[in-house]
């Protein structure tokens, strides 16, 4: 038994080695670039640091491939030790010598402020060299900052133009766009009905926003008959992907809005998903219901925690200033203890793990 077993795995040791080496001979891409994505991805054995070594060999040698590959490894400190001004200056030596995923990838450190402040000029020239070799996500981007107008003018046109390359190799952000040309008759005639397809495979894909306008569509019967329950499917999938205009919404929705009937578990869960990431739109809902026992045990002092630091955040300025007198009037019928119970509160809340201690806080106070 032993013996066979023994076989098998030397059988087995012979193929993984002839089929790498198989690799490396068809392969257009350099064997020491190679050698760095198999102790990368897991091939040879997990080694970054012998990774970023065979790429620095590839890269030095002029090879754009090895040269993105270990400008993304000093960006994240992969193998080797971060070193942004060196990573970046790694991806420019590919991007100039016209590789397009490399291209496109400075253009996001452009346009993410890797560097410091963001250059969207710059992101849109990169995006475009990259989509002009039909990099297919490149043209998805590049068609969102035409619609925009984001490090270049708005071009409606020249946006629906790249969306539909892109949407054409099945880039979920082309897809996207397209449909929101479509929805919105930018660059292309009216024609909501056309977009809902395009929206649905773009969310298929992946794209939160795509599921969060879909969500929107079909509340309103955009391009499709009104039906609630398919926006708050749409809207659920787009917030379960982290959209949180879509967590409001939902909050919003299971409040009783639009006729749906009244959940205040799953209004508050939405709403503290919300307040997790700082809206301030869903801590004044959250406020109301504590305020008014709804889905939580009452408490006027949570709720005027949680309302202070709701105008600590952005909120459309009539909403801001009908808080801020609520606010005031309530304060002014607490007692001194309770006053300061609300300031201890808020200093809580607005910590570094103020988030987390807020959701606690709030389910010990959830009605069961």
């Amino acid at each position: 038994m032993y013996r066979l077993t023994a076989r098998v795995i030397s059988i087995v040791l012979l193929f993984m080695l002839a089929s790498f080496l198989l690799t490396v001979m068809l392969s257009p891409y350099r064997i020491d670039t190679l050698l760095g994505s198999g102790y990368e991805e897991g091939y040879l054995g997990h080694d970054p640091e012998k990774a970023a070594q065979w790429y620095l060999r590839a890269a030095e040698d002029g090879d754009p491939v090895a040269q993105l590959k270990l400008g993304i490894m000093l960006l994240q400190g992969k193998g080797v030790a971060a070193d942004t001004m060196a990573g970046l200056k790694w991806l420019r030596n590919a991007a100039e010598s016209g590789y397009a995923p490399a291209q496109y990838r400075l253009g996001q450190e452009m346009e993410s402020g890797t560097a410091g402040s963001p250059d969207y000029v710059s992101a849109v020239q990169w995006f475009a060299k990259a989509a002009e070799q039909g990099l297919a996500p490149a043209q998805g981007d590049l068609a969102v900052r035409y619609q925009y107008g984001l490090g270049v003018d708005r071009n409606d046109a020249l946006a629906f133009s790249w969306a539909s390359r892109a949407a054409a190799q099945g880039d979920a952000v082309g897809l996207r766009a397209q449909g929101y040309s479509y929805i919105f008759g930018r660059g292309v005639p009216l024609d909501p009905a056309r977009a809902l397809p395009l929206l649905s495979q773009a969310a298929d894909r992946g794209d939160s926003l795509a599921a969060e306008m879909l969500g929107a569509a079909t509340l309103a019967g955009t391009g499709t008959g009104r039906s609630v329950d398919a926006a708050i499917k749409w809207y659920t999938r787009a917030a379960e992907m982290g959209r949180i205009n879509s967590q409001f919404v939902l909050g919003y929705l299971y409040s009783g809005a639009e006729g749906v009937t009244v959940n205040h578990d799953l209004a508050a869960y939405w709403y503290l998903r919300a307040a997790e990431v700082g809206h301030g739109m869903s801590m004044v809902a959250l406020a109301s219901l504590l305020d008014n026992g709804s889905g939580f045990k009452a408490s006027k002092v949570k709720a005027c925690a949680i309302l202070r630091i709701a105008l600590s955040k952005k909120l459309p300025e009539d909403i801001a200033a009908e808080m801020a007198q609520q606010l005031a009037r309530e304060e002014s019928l607490l007692t001194p203890e309770q006053l300061q119970e609300i300031e201890a509160l808020e200093q809580r809340y607005s910590s570094g793990k103020g988030i987390s201690t807020l959701r606690a806080d709030l389910l010990d106070e959830t009605l069961q």
